[in-house]
């Protein structure tokens, strides 16, 4: 979203307006707020076209295609005014990008996810249909990925079935890349119209590409209406057949919405292809290069629900909702796991057990500067060191294990967050990484400054990580970049687009993957530079935090109020671990997560004041740490002896706890 700019209007109809999310052809589009303080989308026709009576008469019908259709197939309207001054209209705010911004941001869709997809629109069609209206203008920015399924959206030139149309004679209405045959020739347009758009719009998420090419508009026409489409790449036979049959020449060759949703939806058979198979290239279009990419769950794209980064460093208003529903739930709560198979009821010990036990072996806890938050922490290889990063204070700390004293406080001037720490593999160095995106590197043992690095280009740097032979060292950034530089000579060897601000990296144990995790979690090859996998929250929600497994076949992610823990291969979700409080409380957010050296054991903290250790074979809940103070675990850490888990809270405490206590007999 941008601020509003000069001239913009502060509010329209009661409507108070908070920024700009898009313009289109009739006019601005911006984001509002009722009275009551719900969002909305405001679109207001552009002035030039306020006094033109055909756009008016246009913007009307919009308004009143939209009502007809209503229910959650778009975005429903709240109040309009076609008659004002400079007539406007406001709708419920979908939250989530259009179609074309994710394919964007993520590259094509598996075929699940299309299939997925072109259910959720077959079906909005299905809605928009039987009203008597065609939509004539379906295509990837007009399609919303929201939370719980697509949505069509701007009926600006939408007709009903039958109607003389409103537009100049001659000119054609549409968006030329997603037009049907009879849309160019100018031929009555009917419901199949939206079928063969609804093929185009298909195929661009399976391919990333426009079917009839991005050429000059007299050249996608003539595709268009003679010319099969370029699926090249689109290896899943049945999806390929299904948009085929949508993307036919004559309008009658195409199937019915209806057909096509029981397709997609395994309650009808497959319609028959009718495009010809073969697919041209004399007119000199490369085919994509394809990489691997490991397949998320067949769900609608998940994708940003809200602004990607990194949460919000003042946790007190986060906080607010834990604490009440705390309160409600108290501290004995039932403890979930669900996989791809079963959802299975788990618990550990109580709270007050492992603590009681955890007190009595020799556990410490570090409490730093006032004002001091703890925002990150690392052992050293030896587990003889803890590296604490802090906020405010800017500082890293360095507390002697053995003696549970301070042992050296690191800090640039000028510095006010740390926000990552990481020791190298040989513990020599220490990297810390500062939210106005430089990261220094320690010498530990002179307690020294040996190197700053600075990425490129501005965004904070969140999350460090060194390579397992110390060779490279991983900064994920505010800018949607992650940055691998040469330890040895201080140069960047690579950079790694994430399309997202990413909030923690992550190296394979041998060295081969690097990941990487934000809105969405990418894999990347390290050797090659190309991205290995993308792996989409099911939740449509940002990603934390991110660990491998012992054996590098295990990717556990801290999604927000899950963890999902991903098979690297397959790219399928293993397993989701929730806790009862993560599932009733949107505002639960998971922050960090850690795998035990034995690989036995991972620790998830969490904004709910909890660090959960979670068996991995069983899925179940080992053992946990509580601060009663409600401050979320913003790191978590096991010692590489597997001795001791670390947990770093927003409110200064980084609790150090005997790790075979926490847990339970046979755990």
């Amino acid at each position: 979203m941008e601020g509003l700019q000069r001239g913009d209007p502060a509010s329209v109809g009661g409507y108070q307006l908070l920024g700009r999310l898009g313009a289109g052809g009739m006019g601005q589009v911006f984001l509002g707020v009722s009275p009551g303080g719900r969002r909305v989308a405001v679109k207001l026709i552009h002035p030039v076209h306020a006094g033109t009576e055909h756009f008016r008469e246009r913007f009307a019908r919009e308004i009143e295609a939209a009502r007809r259709v209503g229910g959650f197939h778009t975005a429903p309207v709240v109040d309009a005014d076609p008659h004002a001054e400079t007539p406007w209209m406001v709708t419920a705010y979908i939250d989530g990008p259009s179609l074309e911004e994710a394919i964007g941001r993520y590259g094509p869709l598996p075929p699940g996810q299309v299939r997925a997809l072109g259910a959720g629109l077959a079906e909005g069609l299905t809605a928009i249909h039987a009203h008597g209206l065609v939509h004539r203008d379906l295509k990837p920015g007009n399609v919303i990925m929201a939370n719980d399924g697509p949505r069509i959206i701007d009926f600006g030139i939408a007709r009903a079935i039958g109607a003389s149309t409103l537009t100049t004679a001659g000119s054609v209405v549409g968006t030329v890349a997603y037009m049907s045959p009879e849309q160019v020739r100018g031929d009555p347009v009917l419901p199949a119209s939206d079928v063969f758009s609804l093929g185009s719009v298909l195929a661009f998420a399976a391919t990333g590409r426009q079917p009839f090419g991005s050429d000059t508009a007299a050249t996608v026409m003539f595709r268009i209406v003679s010319q099969p489409p370029d699926l090249a790449g689109l290896d899943d036979e049945r999806l390929r057949s299904l948009i085929e049959a949508c993307l036919a020449k004559p309008p009658g060759g195409r199937p019915e919405v209806r057909a096509i949703l029981a397709a997609l939806t395994g309650r009808g058979p497959l319609p028959a292809p009718v495009v010809p198979r073969t697919i041209p290239v004399a007119d000199g279009r490369d085919a994509q290069t394809r990489t691997h990419q490991a397949n998320p769950p067949a769900t609608v794209p998940p994708v940003h629900a809200r602004p990607a980064g990194r949460m919000p460093r003042r946790r007190t208003v986060m906080l607010i909702a834990a604490v009440a529903v705390l309160a409600v739930l108290g501290a004995l709560v039932p403890i979930l796991l669900t996989n791809s198979a079963r959802t299975a009821a788990g618990h550990g010990p109580s709270t007050g057990s492992n603590l009681g036990r955890a007190i009595a072996a020799r556990d410490f806890t570090v409490q730093l500067p006032t004002n001091a938050e703890a925002n990150d922490l690392a052992f050293s290889p030896d587990s003889k060191l803890l590296a604490i990063g802090a906020e405010n204070t800017g500082a890293t700390y360095l507390w002697d294990v053995a003696t549970d004293k301070q042992a050296a406080i690191l800090k640039v001037r000028g510095s006010n967050s740390i926000t990552s720490v990481a020791f190298s593999p040989d513990g020599k160095l220490l990297a810390s990484a500062n939210d106005d995106g430089r990261v220094f590197l320690w010498d530990v043992p002179a307690g020294t400054l040996v190197a700053t690095l600075t990425s490129p280009s501005s965004g904070w740097a969140d999350g460090v990580a060194f390579s397992p032979d110390g060779k490279l060292l991983a900064i994920g950034q505010g800018n949607r970049q992650v940055y691998v530089w040469s330890v040895a000579t201080r140069r960047i060897a690579h950079t790694f687009s994430a399309a997202s601000i990413i909030n923690g990296v992550a190296f394979s144990p041998d060295g081969q993957f690097l990941a990487g995790a934000g809105a969405t979690t990418f894999i990347w090859n390290v050797a090659t530079g190309q991205r290995y996998a993308a792996f989409y929250d099911p939740r449509d929600q940002n990603d934390g935090n991110v660990a491998f497994s012992r054996d590098g076949k295990v990717l556990a992610v801290a999604g927000d109020g899950k963890t999902y823990l991903w098979n690297v291969a397959s790219g399928n979700i293993i397993a989701t671990l929730v806790t009862a409080i993560h599932q009733l409380v949107l505002a639960a957010y998971n922050l960090s997560v850690a795998f035990s050296p034995d690989g036995k054991l991972l620790a998830t903290g969490d904004s709910f004041s909890h660090v959960y250790l979670w068996n991995v074979a069983t899925g179940k809940v080992a053992g946990t740490i509580t601060d009663p103070r409600q401050s979320g675990f913003w790191g978590v850490a096991f010692s590489p002896d597997g001795r001791l888990v670390a947990a770093a809270n927003g409110n200064g405490t980084v609790w150090v706890r005997v790790a075979s206590q926490l847990v339970g007999p046979g755990e």
